[in-house]
């Protein structure tokens, strides 16, 4: 199974383009960076860094997608 790093986008929030994509990349970044030493990330590294960027209408939404994930924080 490929890994990937997947973010979540609010819609509801009133951002912009340009907005969103910064907030994406800050987001991405910080992610990488939590991860470093992991099985995944070395997982996600080896697969070339696979990103998807899914768009929600608002918090439920992105709640839900939460409830979803096999990953859960510690």
């Amino acid at each position: 199974m490929q890994t990937k790093l997947v973010l979540v986008v609010r819609a509801d929030l009133g951002m912009g383009r340009g907005k969103v994509a910064a907030q994406a990349a800050h987001a991405a970044v910080a992610a990488a960076l939590a991860a470093i030493g992991t099985a995944a990330f070395r997982a996600w590294l080896q697969d070339g860094q696979p990103k998807v960027v899914l768009r929600v209408a608002g918090q439920d939404d992105l709640l839900a997608i939460a409830d979803q994930s096999w990953y859960r924080r510690a």
